[in-house]
């Protein structure tokens, strides 16, 4: 039978009758109407990978098409709202500018491995600069806000 094609079942069928077919990624679903006294009776959905998977009920196939729904719908709103939260912070908006972008499109070039090393060799070379306009050999855990307000000033942001 061709996919999505239906046939008025006859007396002399044999069961199940194949209404429709869909493969998805892989995934069969097909509309069956199963009259065999010995077996099930019915309309049914069956979703499977090959000869393997099972039989449903059309309610059953509803709420489990809700549910997959439901869980990529969420799945989808967790994986836009983790891009929403990429952490644009002033050195992150310095380099940025330094570099012709705006502070999203290197907080977007950052999933790139090339870009985050770009990104620490900049900043480490900074320091090495802030160091040295302060006379001092090492960076303290005290000098990170003092650091970028004046790497805010150099880029002139």
């Amino acid at each position: 039978m061709e996919q999505g094609q239906d046939t008025a079942a006859k007396a002399t069928d044999t069961y199940p009758l194949e209404h429709s077919r869909v493969e998805v990624r892989g995934i069969d679903v097909v509309h069956t109407t199963h009259r065999d006294p010995r077996y099930w009776q019915g309309e049914f959905v069956w979703v499977g990978v090959g000869g393997e998977g099972r039989l449903l009920t059309p309610a059953q196939a509803r709420d489990i098409a809700a549910a997959i729904v439901k869980a990529a719908v969420a799945a989808e709103a967790r994986e836009q709202a983790a891009a929403a939260r990429t952490l644009i912070t002033p050195r992150i908006a310095a380099y940025a500018k330094f570099d012709g972008k705006t502070p999203a499109e290197a907080a977007e070039e950052f999933k790139s491995i090339q870009h985050m090393r770009s990104f620490g060799q900049w900043v480490n070379a900074r320091v090495s600069e802030w160091l040295k306009l302060n006379g001092r050999d090492d960076f303290s855990e005290a000098d990170h806000a003092a650091f970028d307000q004046w790497l805010q000033s150099e880029v002139a942001l």
